[in-house]
């Protein structure tokens, strides 16, 4: 068995996503490049075999949260994960890896499996919103409230 998930497995499995014929259309598909355990950015990206999710974990995390269980479980969906079931995500690894500089902690992917950085564009709104309240300020002792 390959303890490797191919990038073009990941984006097969992307594509369901975007055609599921359950009648609810996608307006996006967000991915956290936190893992879910430690809320720290995931080093080694990593899933069960089984389960259907796109979201990684970190495998040391994972492996130090599972460390007193009898069965190892997937933090997202609680599905079994034998430790041989174990697999690195090689384009949520990509992700990572281009992502590495930046202060990035979400995804948006695209049908087609590309995708863009949604921490940028929070952070310009956030900053477009100041400047803004700045403008519309007539007098210079007022308070802004930044939440």
């Amino acid at each position: 068995m390959d303890r490797y998930r191919a990038i073009l497995e990941t984006k097969e499995e992307i594509k369901c996503y975007w055609t599921k014929n359950d009648g609810v259309q996608m307006a996006s598909l967000r991915v956290s490049l936190l893992c879910p355990i430690t809320l720290k950015r995931i080093k080694r990206a990593v899933k069960g075999q089984a389960c259907r999710h796109l979201q990684c974990f970190d495998l040391q995390s994972f492996l130090k949260i599972n460390d007193k269980r009898p069965s190892l479980k997937c933090p997202i969906c609680a599905r079994d994960v034998p430790v041989k079931e174990v697999v690195f995500d090689r384009f949520f690894a990509q992700i990572l890896s281009s992502t590495k500089s930046l202060n990035v902690r979400d995804v948006e992917i695209a049908e087609d499996g590309s995708y863009r950085h949604v921490e940028e564009e929070r952070n310009a709104n956030k900053m477009n919103e100041v400047m803004e309240r700045m403008n519309a300020s007539d007098s210079d002792d007022d308070v802004i409230v930044i939440d």
